[in-house]
C-alpha cells in the first residue's frame, strides 16, 4: 500500500522547493545564453550551473527545447517587471525622453537583451521551436505597448505616444543596443537617446498639428 500524499505544510515546502529549483534552472539558462550563446547552452551545463542533477532538471524540463521556451518566457517576464518599475514615475518635464530611457535601461541595456537575441537567432533554423520563441517575444513587445500607453495615461502630461511612433522608437533602440555591443561608448548612447527623444517629440507634434 502506497503512503498517502503529503498534506499541509509538507506539501507547501515541496512546492516551494520545486519552484526554487525551476527558478535556478531558468536563471542558469539565461546566464548561459548570454555567456555561451544558444549553441553552447546545453542541459548539462545548465544543470551544473544551477547546482542540480540532470535528473532534477529532467523532472522540470524534458528537453533543451522545452527549457529554451521557458527561458524565453522568463526573459519576457523579467523585462516587463523592470519596465513596469521604471515607468512608475513617468510624469515630468519630458515624458518622451524619460520613457525612452526607461525602455533603454529596462530592456536594451541589460544582459536579457543578449539572451533574447540568442534565443531568436539560435533557434531560427529549428522549426520545432522558432515559431513559439517568436510568439513569446512578440508577447513581450505587446506588453511594452500596453505599459507605455498606461504610463502616459497615468502621467500629468497631455502628451501621447502613438503605436507607429513607438514601433519606430523600439526599432531604433534595438539597433542602438546592437551598436553598443561593438562601440561600448555610454556618451554615444546618451546622445542617441536625446536625439531619438527629439525625433519622437517632433513626430508626435506633427501628428497632433495635422490632426488639428
Amino acid at each position: 500500500m502506497s503512503p498517502p500524499p503529503p498534506r499541509g505544510p509538507t506539501r507547501r515546502r515541496q512546492a516551494d522547493r520545486r519552484a526554487e529549483t525551476r527558478r535556478k534552472l531558468l536563471d542558469a539558462a539565461v546566464v548561459s545564453l548570454v555567456e555561451n550563446g544558444f549553441a553552447g547552452t546545453t542541459v548539462g551545463t545548465i544543470a551544473s550551473a544551477a547546482g542540480v542533477t540532470r535528473g532534477a532538471l529532467n523532472h522540470h524540463f524534458d528537453s533543451k527545447i522545452e527549457l529554451m521556451l521557458a527561458a524565453a518566457g522568463r526573459v519576457t517576464e523579467d523585462f516587463v517587471e523592470r519596465l513596469t518599475s521604471r515607468l512608475a514615475g513617468l510624469a515630468g518635464s519630458d515624458p518622451y525622453e524619460r520613457a525612452l530611457r526607461s525602455l533603454w535601461e529596462a530592456i536594451y541595456r541589460e544582459p536579457m537583451f543578449v539572451a533574447r537575441l540568442e534565443l531568436l537567432l539560435g533557434a531560427r533554423s529549428q522549426a520545432e521551436i522558432i515559431e513559439e520563441i517568436k510568439a513569446e517575444l512578440l508577447r513581450g513587445h505587446l506588453n511594452v505597448h500596453r505599459l507605455l500607453s498606461d504610463a502616459f495615461e497615468r502621467s500629468d502630461s497631455p502628451l501621447t505616444l502613438s503605436q507607429e511612433v513607438l514601433d519606430l522608437a523600439l526599432t531604433t533602440l534595438r539597433g542602438l543596443a546592437l551598436e553598443m555591443i561593438v562601440r561600448q561608448d555610454e556618451g554615444f548612447a546618451d546622445r542617441q537617446l536625446r536625439l531619438l527623444a527629439d525625433a519622437v517629440r517632433g513626430l508626435m507634434m506633427a501628428r497632433s498639428g495635422s490632426a488639428g
